[in-house]
């Protein structure tokens, strides 16, 4: 009976063992940088990491006083987000361009924001287990593969890491804290990192509503706390829609018009709501679609069904109506209403919006279910686990990434456009054809297609079909400076450079944007070194390089004119530059290799 007592006094005097929020918070980072390890090994992907990062030349700098400035001043891909730009330089310098090191990085950082936004939460509500729940369930979901596993999209898990941070820091400022300064701080860095951030002072309104309570202290003085984070919000909302439109993202959708845009978007929050509860089959892109009139009528009505009724228990279940408007808000920025780009949704634009509903789930779910919320909730997190392991193995590689994706998405053009283009780098022409040619059947009224479909065919020897295809694009598309470049493109394979050359003019003048005419210049540079006018060759390919320094095949070319004058230094230095970023080239490998030998001291 005495040892009884004992044991009882003790278990009541005794408080139960529980996690330190460090704890769990490191705990929660391991768990998820597992889950996600196996992306180290992958490769880049021919989508955008191309343009972004491998084949771009400043990123190859590594960092350097020169590429922090250009980081700063460049738009390139149409947004301007400088701390992701040092974020990439700076794994050049630590790896180089070894994809592993670049991968390893987005891994790291998404386990580091799953570990913020927990400390955030706990801070936020006081309650750890639900909120490390609610972490878990947005680390390990199938639609954060894409955030990172791609790494281009180092944009959404360093934006994504500072959104958190700034949480954290609200968390503290309301509170008590005297200053907003650490958290207009974090979410600068957010903003610097993804424009997408803007909606911040929005959330931290309705984390005011709940889980903070601070409606009491009067709306007008809570908005007007935090007029600077809106003023923040204001001006890159601003510098966004500038340098998109300047890059001409805007314009990507301009046969679809402000109708068809607006009513994709209740169509576009059902299939993330799908998503969120079964994730399977995730294609890298969703091309815009026209849904039927019924389609859209009931993704409203669903939407409008959804948001009434959880607006009507807000008072009795206040979690619940702070997560959806969360989710609702942050995806604001990519939901079509200013459309920039070709897809009509993406997994990757949920980054943010299910920290917020996933909370709300997780609080839902421990209210309705009680006692075995923990387990339910548990199993779910485990699934979803299993579901981004297995799809994480797509993006090992470009043709397995995007064949995949096009069995989900088999009308998507810019997939077949980047697979077919990765097939002709690997001399499959084609398999290559066959993509184009595909791409022009489903997009007849797209040149694009039709461009590289005339590449696939030179490339093969197939002149006679290449001018045909190109002198039907001239029929279709008379004002296209694309039509008449790709006539020149067969005059010069035809051995033809004065034709091609008259063709290559009439492109020049039918185009101002800097990226295309030096693709012009390019070529016309080509014709002129086979007319044997080397000089006038150099000149144009110069002048291609200033005004499109990423286009890197005009180094190879510029160092095949440097050579026929016989300056092989300088060749040498281009043929160099050009190697930086393509290795793999045997052609200008051994050329090269030559010029070394030759002008080594004897």
């Amino acid at each position: 009976m005495a040892r009884r007592d004992r044991s009882t006094q003790k278990s009541a005097t005794t408080p139960p063992r529980v996690w330190p929020p460090w704890r769990i918070a490191l705990a929660l980072a391991a768990l998820t940088f597992a889950v996600f390890a196996r992306t180290i090994g992958f490769d880049f992907i021919r989508f955008d990491d191309d343009l972004g990062v491998y084949l771009n030349p400043q990123i190859h700098k590594g960092l350097t006083p020169e590429s922090i400035v250009w980081a700063f001043r460049t738009t390139e891909l149409g947004f301007w987000f400088p701390l992701t730009r040092l974020s990439q330089l700076l794994d050049v310098s630590l790896f180089g361009m070894n994809a592993s090191g670049h991968h390893f990085t987005n891994v790291a950082q998404h386990a580091a924001t799953v570990a913020v936004l927990f400390l955030a939460f706990e801070r936020l509500t006081g309650d750890r287990w639900k909120s490390a729940l609610a972490a878990l369930l947005f680390a390990v979901h199938p639609l954060r593969i894409e955030s990172v596993a791609w790494v281009i999209e180092r944009k959404d898990t360093l934006s994504g890491f500072f959104w958190a941070l700034s949480l954290l820091a609200y968390a503290r400022f309301a509170r008590g804290a005297t200053s907003i300064v650490p958290v207009a701080a974090a979410f600068l860095c957010a903003l610097l990192s993804k424009p997408n951030v803007v909606t911040l002072p929005a959330i931290l309104l309705l984390i005011d509503f709940w889980p903070l309570r601070r409606l009491n202290e009067g709306v007008g003085k809570l908005v007007i706390e935090k007029l600077p984070l809106f003023a923040m919000s204001a001006a890159l909302t601003a510098i966004t829609v500038f340098t998109q439109k300047d890059a001409g993202a805007l314009d990507l959708l301009r046969g679809v018009d402000t109708a068809q845009r607006l009513a994709n978007i209740p169509v576009a929050y059902v299939l993330y709501l799908r998503d969120t509860v079964w994730p399977w089959n995730r294609s890298v892109l969703y091309p815009f679609e026209y849904w039927a009139a019924w389609q859209i009528a009931a993704a409203g009505l669903l939407l409008a069904a959804l948001t009434g009724l959880i607006l009507a228990r807000a008072r009795t279940a206040p979690w619940i109506a702070a997560g959806w408007l969360w989710f609702l808000i942050a995806l604001l920025p990519n939901i079509g209403i200013v459309q920039a780009g070709v897809q009509s949704r993406a997994d990757r634009f949920t980054y943010l919006g299910h920290m917020g509903l996933f909370l709300g789930l997780v609080w839902t779910l421990a209210q309705v279910i009680s006692a075995r919320a923990n387990l339910v909730i548990g199993a779910w997190a485990a699934v979803l686990a299993l579901l981004t392991i297995v799809q994480t193995g797509y993006w090992k590689d470009t043709p397995t990434l995007l064949e995949h994706s096009l069995a989900i998405t088999p009308r998507a053009t810019l997939l077949l456009t980047n697979l077919g283009l990765e097939y002709m780098d690997r001399g499959q022409y084609e398999p290559a054809r066959a993509l184009f040619a595909r791409g022009v059947e489903i997009a007849p009224d797209d040149i694009g297609p039709r461009n590289n479909l005339v590449n696939a065919l030179v490339a093969m020897n197939r002149d006679a079909d290449a001018m045909q295809a190109a002198e039907e694009a001239i029929r279709r598309f008379p004002q296209s400076d694309l039509s008449y470049s790709m006539r020149a493109r067969v005059f010069i394979a035809t051995q033809r450079p004065a034709e091609a050359i008259a063709d290559i003019d009439r492109a020049i003048a039918r185009t101002e944007v800097p990226a295309e005419r030096a693709a012009h210049l390019h070529q016309r540079g080509v014709a002129l070194h086979s007319l044997g006018r080397f000089a006038e060759s150099e000149a144009e390919l110069r002048r291609a390089i200033a005004l499109d320094p990423a286009r890197h095949s005009v180094e190879r070319d510029l160092a095949n004119s440097l050579a026929a004058q016989k300056r092989y230094p300088e060749a040498l230095a281009a043929y160099s530059r050009y190697l930086t970023l393509v290795p793999d080239d045997p052609v200008a490998q051994q050329a090269a290799a030559q010029l070394r030998a030759y002008l080594q001291p004897r």
